[in-house]
């Protein structure tokens, strides 16, 4: 008898439906995303403007800082993408299936990625290979 009243308290709390969540974590990668990618542009502008103007004793450490902007801008876009993506997983589901989920697809990303980078430097990486202390280079026509 016990067994058919936990049958209905499980039916009752998923036929109520469960209760409205806010989507902290999609808010705040939205914001990271949209903040990051402000900043990456800014810096990108900002450093085009100072290179291209004819100043000859140009500060170059402000271009090498507007540099570290940027890749601090395009690295916080990254992470807020990735944020956003859990916050609508969260939003979603559960806070298991979500993490499961997530962990699914930094699993099969990474791999994809590494992959279409190697594959985009083959021919560089195939030529500092042959090219390092090779006394004979044989090569299918």
């Amino acid at each position: 008898m016990a067994a058919r009243g936990f049958e209905w308290f499980v039916a009752w709390r998923h036929l109520r439906g469960r209760p409205p969540r806010t989507p902290r974590t999609l808010f705040i990668g939205i914001g990271l995303f949209v903040l990051g990618v402000a900043a990456a542009v800014v810096a990108t502008r900002w450093q085009a403007k100072l290179s291209s103007s004819q100043d000859l004793f140009l500060p170059f450490r402000q271009l090498r800082m507007l540099g570290y902007a940027k890749a601090v801008g395009i690295g916080a876009a990254g992470l807020g993408g990735l944020l956003a993506y859990l916050g609508v997983l969260f939003s979603r589901f559960t806070v298991f299936t979500a993490f499961s989920i997530f962990g699914v697809f930094l699993g099969t990303a990474a791999p994809i990625v590494a992959l279409s980078v190697m594959s985009g430097f083959e021919a560089d990486l195939k030529t500092k290979i042959r090219g390092w202390k090779a006394d004979v280079v044989v090569e299918q026509v």
